[in-house]
Formats: structure tokens, C-alpha cells, sequence
């Protein structure tokens, strides 16, 4: 429903009670990856944008066409006559979801003039980012209002003296200048009140001091300290070079004083850039060197324990003990501290290692996003952890405490990629002994036949047994002999004989209830040049489905037998997008609830959409 979606955010995300500014631009951006069920109504819906002064970014995502080998011309036709004119400016592709990181800075451009930026496709801010008041100062005569972020970060002062207030423009604090560009983001008036002494302003130093309106920041034993104060005077482990380059002065003393300041080794400490600007190519490297960025082991960078740990970020209290997930410990592969009193267990990052041929398998494995325990008989007390990411399937853990000591038993794996196999635990005693019975392990992100996140969840046996039928005297070694292949009651299902010496014992399956389902078409085939009906104002295709439900219990097949079902039909399950829709809904799914008795059929209908893909 792209129409509807751009209608509503025309309507609603422009209004001042929602956030908006009365004389600034409008500007929307539709992202879409496949065509529209309502294309009749989009050059409505683009003419009402047009005047209300809406500019529009469109980007088309090809992903799901080139996955399922489609034509992609009449998809992209669609989308770019959503952007605004010209084309060429308002209108991106992508081969798919992941390439969005591609154009954001070429979008951002175009949206408007980033910091620091001229770009003649951007539009340019004048007082829409001011941040007037960013800095102030009261004279004898006028208020002085610092707005830095004015005419694209240049910055400007707004005089104001009671009800009279000038706001200067952006040329009116420029000063003949033989450097091209010199006021781009300079931040005009950061600090209003500073002295000024003929024409020029002083320059401000910036240090730090012990004073009790700058208190100390605080910090945590153990952690690393780490600060980034860039300079261009002498104090400085990032060297900026542009006021040297600028006066064509030697640089070879000052390099030397700043590589004296980096810690060793040098060539791993010290940086060195040809201007301020060019900080922005230096960020990434420094970001490594500071600390390990999740997923990665970088070498170079040193890695994170227990500082990024978010202990407590699940929680479980069993008979013993109290389970902590930390997910974000040793680089996000996680852990579970464990606590009784005052004794705290904080395993090591190999503790839940287990052997392994795969490299790097638990690498941002998040252990510890669910926790759970179980009881077993005997009184010991399992203890269960999930990892949803481990080697990007999941992972559950189930293991034992043994003094101050992990030991793990028994691991569970994740079957599909990106399922998040381990997110959520829980454990059930159905018969209500005090000992666990079942495991529930959920997999929300599972993606079903569908190509949507349909959700699984994996049922475990943890306590499936069938007690002891022998007394040692009359009847021993029960279990020695176990058959399960005949129906011997006459229920119609197999039943499970149990033997040992002296006797044996016969366990009856519980009822079955089959449920048969079949579907009628009229008409069977579908004809788009033989259209039966009118719906949205157009001439299509209508069809009437029936479905019948049969179901019986297996054991008394002769029986009749009353069942209440949920049922979901969803049209075109094997295509990203739909080719129909349920009449009335305008949805291609729908869910009913439904009382069979014997048997029972009920219809619906749905139609065919303009698109003949």
C-alpha cells in the first residue's frame, strides 16, 4: 500500500503538533522494495505532495525481484515516478537490503548541505539548525544569541534589544580573505563573550583543570583510560598538521613532541592529518586501535572482558543459584555469572567452549540472552543458557555446577541461519513431580515456507521415562526386552510392550485425531482476460474457494467426533508478494476459528490485483 503510506505521512508527519516547523522544507523519503496493491491512486497521492511542497527521495530495493529472477522495469517505472524532478537527484536503486548503506551519504547530500559541506545538488540551511542560544551574553546595550548552527554550521549572532531582533545574514560576518571557503563551519560565536582586542578575538584554550565546577568523570576500576583531546597547538597524540601547512611552516619539531606523547609502540599510537577536516579518515583505525568493535578479535585492539558485560540482562533464581546473563562480555560472545550469597562465579571466556571444527563459532554469540534451569530426579539441578547468534544458528547449553565449576553436559543446536535459536527458554513439569519434564527452546526469527519470520519452538525431552515395573523378586531386569510395533488393544495404534524377567508390561498409545483438509476452486483456473467482477473501481478476476475439514479419531474411526480448529490461509505462500487479495480485507492472509463435526466446508473469496506478475 505505497499510496496510502505516502497519503498518511503527507497528512500526519508535517504537522507542527507532531514536530514540524512552519517555513522549513519538507522532505520525505520512500524506501519500497516491490510494487504497489494501490498504484491507481499514486499520481493522486504524488499531485497533493507537489502541493503541498513535499520534496521526494524514492529508492527501489531489486532485492526480492533479482532473488526470484523477475523484471525489474515496470517495479522501477513505479518508484521513480514517486521522486521528485528532477529524476536523476530524487531517485536511487539497490541490488538489495543490505546496499542501503551505499547511498546514505550521496542521500544525505542531497537532502541537505552536511556540516561542513557546499554541495549546490544540497539544500542549504539558513536558521533551520541555528541552535540560537548555543552560547549568550548580556551587554549594556544588546543581548547576544550564538547560533552556530546557522547557514550551514557558519554560524551567526542574534542581536536582540527588547523587541527589536536582527539576525544577521550569511555574507554579513565575512571578511576579505584570500582562502577559498575559510567560514565553512566555523562555528561563528561559539563563545560570544570572549575579548576582543583590535580586530581579531583571541584565541581559546582549551584545558583541564581541577576546579569544583568541573568534577572529575567517573570511572571504573580495572578499565582501560582512555582520552582524544585533538589539537592543533602541542598536546596532541592526533597531529594536525593544517595551520603549519597553511603558514608553509616546518613540521619536524612538532611531529616529534606529539609522537613523543603516544604510547608505545608509535606506529600504533600516533596519527598524523594534513588538516581539520581530514580527521573524519582517521576514525575508523582509532576505533580499532581503542578497543575490539563487536564480532571483531582484532589484535591490534584491546578486547573487552567483563566492561561491556550487561550482567543482568537476563535473569533466572533456581534452588541454588542465581543466574546472571552477561551478554556482552569478552567482545559479546557472553557468559552467565553465577551467584549463592556472597560466593560470585564469573566463568572465563573458554569455560563454554566446547570442541569445535569451526573457526571463531562463538564469536558475538551473545551466551547468556536467556537463562533457565531444571530439576532432575535425584535433586540436581541443571542449569540452561542460550546463545541466539553462535555460528549464527544458536546455541543452547545445559550444564551442571560442581562446586565453583562449569561443567557442561550437553549442547543443542540451531538448524537456520539468523533464527535465533536460544533466545527464549523456558522449562515445564507437567505431571507437576517437582522434576522437569520439557524444554521449550524458541526460535522467533525462524523463516517459515513463507519467506517470513513464522517463528519455531523445539520441544526436549529432559525427563521422559517410564518408571520401574519390576520389584526385584517377581518381576526383574525391567526394560531388558522392549517391542513396539503392533496394535494389540485393537485401538488402531501401535502400542509399546515393556518386558523383563518374570514378566511385561503394556503400554496404550492415547487417541489420534485425524484432520483431512481439501480445497475447490471456481472457477479452477484463473484467466485474467476473463474478468467476472468489478472490485477498487476495476475490472479483475474473482474467485470463490472452498474448504473442507474431515477429521475422525483414529481409535474409533467408527466414532463421530466433534473438534474445534484454527485454521490460516495464506494466497501465493511461495511468492514475496501476492498476486490476490480476500475480498473485504484487502489482505493476503486471513485466520478463522471453526467447530467440525464429522465435517464441515466454508468458502471464501479473493481476487486477482491488476499486476499480471
Amino acid at each position: 500500500m505505497t499510496a496510502l503510506g505516502i497519503d498518511t505521512a503527507r497528512k500526519e508527519a508535517f504537522m507542527e503538533a507532531r514536530g514540524a516547523r512552519r517555513g522549513v522544507k519538507k522532505v520525505m523519503v520512500i524506501v519500497t522494495d516491490g510494487e504497489s496493491h494501490d498504484n491507481h491512486r499514486l499520481p493522486q497521492v504524488i499531485q497533493d505532495c507537489e502541493g503541498d511542497g513535499i520534496q521526494r527521495f524514492s529508492i527501489a530495493i531489486l532485492g526480492s525481484y533479482n532473488r526470484g529472477n523477475l523484471s525489474t522495469e515496470k517495479f522501477v517505472e513505479e518508484i521513480k515516478s514517486i521522486a521528485s524532478a528532477p529524476t536523476e537527484k530524487h531517485f536511487f536503486n539497490v541490488s538489495d537490503e543490505l546496499a542501503l548503506v551505499t547511498i546514505v551519504e550521496a542521500l544525505g547530500e542531497r537532502i541537505f548541505a552536511l556540516e561542513a559541506t557546499s554541495d549546490q545538488a544540497a539544500a542549504s540551511f539558513e536558521m533551520e539548525m541555528s541552535q540560537t542560544g548555543f552560547s549568550a551574553h548580556y551587554s549594556q546595550d544588546w543581548v547576544m544569541l550564538g547560533a552556530v548552527g546557522a547557514y550551514d554550521w557558519n554560524g551567526t549572532v542574534v542581536m536582540q534589544k527588547g523587541n527589536q531582533i536582527i539576525i544577521p545574514q550569511n555574507t554579513t560576518f565575512n571578511v576579505k580573505s584570500s582562502k577559498k571557503n575559510e567560514p565553512l563551519a566555523s562555528y561563528l560565536e561559539t563563545a560570544v563573550n570572549k575579548q576582543v582586542h583590535g580586530n581579531a578575538a583571541q584565541e581559546p584554550s582549551t584545558h583541564t583543570q581541577d576546579c569544583p565546577s568541573h568534577p572529575p568523570p567517573r570511572r571504573r576500576r580495572g578499565t582501560v583510560t582512555v582520552r582524544e583531546p585533538p589539537r592543533s597547538g602541542n598536546h596532541s597524540p592526533e597531529k594536525i598538521l593544517g595551520s603549519y601547512n597553511r603558514g608553509n611552516l616546518s613540521t619536524e619539531k612538532f611531529v616529534e613532541e606529539i609522537k613523543s606523547i603516544a604510547s608505545a609502540p608509535t606506529e600504533k599510537h600516533f596519527f598524523n592529518v594534513s588538516d581539520e577536516l581530514a580527521l573524519v579518515t582517521i576514525v575508523e583505525a582509532l576505533g580499532e586501535r581503542i578497543f575490539a568493535l563487536e564480532a571483531t578479535s582484532d589484535q591490534a585492539a584491546a578486547s573487552f572482558e567483563m566492561e561491556m558485560s550487561q550482567t543482568g540482562f537476563s535473569a533466572h533464581y533456581s534452588q541454588d543459584w542465581v543466574m546472571l546473563g552477561a551478554v556482552g562480555a569478552y567482545d559479546w560472545n557472553g557468559t552467565v555469572v553465577m551467584q549463592k550469597g556472597n560466593q560470585i562465579i564469573i566463568p572465563q571466556n573458554t569455560t563454554f567452549n566446547v570442541k569445535s571444527s569451526k573457526k571463531n563459532e562463538p564469536l558475538a554469540s551473545y551466551l547468556g540472552y536467556a537463562v533457565n534451569s531444571a530439576t532432575v530426579p535425584g535433586g540436581d539441578v541443571l542449569y540452561i543458557a542460550g546463545q541466539p547468534r553462535y555460528n549464527h544458528t544458536g546455541q543452547v547449553i545445559v550444564y551442571r555446577m560442581e562446586g565453583g565449576d562449569v561443567r557442561i553436559l550437553q549442547t543443542l543446536r540451531g538448524e537456520q541461519i539468523g533464527s535465533y535459536f536460544g533466545s527464549v527458554l523456558t522449562t515445564v513439569d507437567i505431571d507437576k513431580d517437582s522434576h522437569t519434564d520439557v524444554l521449550l527452546v524458541g526460535a522467533p526469527m525462524f523463516m517459515g515456507a513463507e519467506k517470513e519470520e513464522q517463528g519455531k519452538v523445539y520441544v526436549y525431552a529432559l525427563n521422559q521415562r517410564i518408571p520401574s515395573g519390576g520389584d526385584g523378586q517377581t518381576l526383574k531386569f525391567f526394560g531388558q526386552s522392549i517391542h513396539g510395533e503392533m496394535d494389540l488393544n485393537g485401538d488402531g495404534l501401535t502400542d509399546v510392550t515393556i518386558g523383563g524377567l518374570g514378566g511385561a508390561a503394556l503400554f496404550w498409545a492415547r487417541d489420534v485425531a485425524v484432520v483431512k483438509v481439501t480445497m475447490n476452486f471456481e472457477p479452477n483456473k484463473v484467466n485474467i482476460q476473463k474478468k467476472n467482477c468489478r472490485m477498487e473501481g476495476k475490472e479483475t478476476v474473482c474467485i470463490n474457494a472452498t474448504v473442507c475439514f474431515h477429521v475422525k479419531l483414529k481409535s474409533k474411526e467408527d466414532t463421530v467426533y466433534e473438534a474445534d480448529l484454527q485454521y490460516r490461509v495464506t494466497l501465493d505462500s511461495l511468492r514475496q508478494i501476492s498476486r490476490s487479495f480476500f475480498s473485504g480485507t484487502q489482505e493476503r492472509k486471513t485466520q478463522r476459528n471453526i467447530t467440525v463435526r464429522e465435517s464441515k466446508c466454508t468458502q471464501h473469496f479473493f481476487y486477482m490485483l491488476a499486476s499480471k506478475s
